[in-house]
Order: C-alpha cells, then structure tokens, then sequence
C-alpha cells in the first residue's frame, strides 16, 4: 500500500532549494562546464545525485524536465511549422525558438555530463522504488517518458563543444544513445513489476505517468514494441480499474481491499472475512 508522509490530513509542505546553492562536490565533469549558459548543468547533476534528500533531488528532477520541454519545442531549420504555430506573431514564435534551442543546447550539455547510461536517474529510481515518495515519483516517470519520446533527428543541427575541446558533441547522436539505454533499463521483468505497483497504487497521478512511460516505450520502436508485450502482463486488474471513470474506479479500487482482506487468515486462524465485515 502507498505510504505517502503526512502530518495530519495534510501533507507538510516543502520549502525547495535553489539549484545555485547546492553545493558541488564532484568536479570530474568539469571538462564540460558550459558557458554562456544560466542553467548551471553540474548543480543539476548534483541535485539528482542527492538521493537521500528528497527536497533537493526532486528539485533537480524539475530543471532537468524544464530543459527537455524545452527542446521538445525545438523546429530544426528547413521544416515547415505546423498551422497552428502559424498563427502565432512572428516575435513569439523567434522567442520560443530561441527558449528552445537554450534547452537542447543545455540536454546536449547534460548528456554529456551525466554518466551514459544515467545512472543518476536509475539510482533515484531504486531508492524510489522501496521509499515511494509521491511526489519525487510520477515526476521522475515522466522524466524518463519524456527523454524516450524526444525524436534525435530533430537535433542534426545541434551540437555543443566542450570547453578543453573543439570536437562538437551532437544532441542527436547522445540522445539516440540514451534512448537506448532507458528502453533496456524499462523493458525488464523486475522494473515491470515496479510499474505495476504505481498502475495499482490508487493514486491517479502516478498511475497516469506510469501509463505514460508504457506508452512512450511502445512507440519507441518496433523491437521496443515487441519486448514491452512480451514483458508485461495486460491481464493485470489495475488496466480494467484505470478505464473506469474516477469514481467507479475509487470504488472498484476500494472492493479489491476488501477482497484481499477477506482472504487473509487472522492470527487465532480464523478467515478475515469476519474481521472486514465488522
């Protein structure tokens, strides 16, 4: 069942801390430090690495899914915009452009920072996965949902050089790389089952950004496509109980603890189903 820290009935709020004063302790990416850029790429990376205090992590969580956003705005020179991007003012559209473009440059820079596989993420994702924290998760799920829909081709013209180097690092090539790296660590039997828990847990949200992440690794590819059936099992309850509208489904969601309830022996041997209906 989810345990979700309350004081009370309401949740103790969270004052966050900004990412310029979190202090930097490991300067083995210093070779990537960008400038001319205000997103600073080592305190995010140190934020995500803070796994033990909530408030920070989840505040890099935040920034890095700022800057995907961002570059998922991103109109590679030469396509044609889409009428409703039309439709905009000319300065809007440059200005989106531009926001855009920051935010490829800085997931380029971030790409190639972070360790190749991101580690730092599947390392929240562990912890995650046993602390359940209700809001650092449906975060980090579309996190990860969000990097595996961006498409690399529509970076080919973005890329970043190192400052102690004049070799360009191509958004595109880093990104196709991650997306590879994500599909491996989705698409197995033990974080499956992890995403089962998050489509059972009663909790919308995170329900709503595990199905996301599903669907965003089906349409990833054809063999990612093949593997995510193989691997998942669409008999499970929770898809039927997650198609109903919300009230049926809280009711439904209520009539399945009953029902594991009345099936659990009582400690003097006697079935549960006495003690649920007391």
């Amino acid at each position: 069942m989810v345990q979700n820290r309350q004081s009370g009935s309401s949740r103790t709020k969270r004052s966050y801390v900004p990412l310029a004063d979190v202090v930097v302790g490991d300067e083995r990416n210093s070779q990537v430090e960008l400038s001319g850029f205000p997103w600073n790429i080592k305190s995010t990376l140190n934020a995500l690495k803070a796994t033990r205090d909530e408030d920070i992590c989840l505040r890099g969580i935040q920034s890095l899914r700022i800057q995907v956003q961002l570059a998922s705005l991103y109109i590679p020179p030469g396509k044609v915009e889409s009428e409703s991007d039309l439709k905009s003012p000319p300065s809007i559209r440059n200005r989106i452009q531009s926001s855009a473009l920051d935010g490829a440059r800085n997931l380029c820079g971030f790409l190639m920072a972070a360790s190749p596989p991101l580690s730092e993420l599947s390392a929240i994702w562990e912890i995650q996965s046993t602390v359940k924290d209700l809001q650092i998760l449906p975060h980090l799920l579309l996190l990860y949902s969000e990097l595996i829909r961006l498409d690399p081709s529509q970076f080919s013209d973005v890329s970043v050089s190192p400052l102690t180097s004049s070799n360009p690092q191509s958004l595109s090539t880093l990104l196709s790389t991650c997306q590879l790296n994500l599909t491996n660590f989705w698409i197995s039997h033990r974080r499956i089952k992890q995403l089962y828990f998050c489509l059972s847990s009663g909790n919308r949200v995170l329900a709503n950004a595990a199905l996301y992440l599903l669907t965003g690794l089906a349409e990833h590819s054809v063999s990612a496509t093949r593997d995510l059936v193989s691997a998942f099992d669409f008999s499970l309850s929770a898809l039927g109980i997650l198609c109903r509208p919300p009230k049926q489904r809280s009711e439904a969601h209520g009539k399945t603890k009953i029902r594991l309830a009345s099936t659990t022996p009582t400690e003097n041997g006697v079935k549960g189903k006495r003690r649920a209906a007391e």
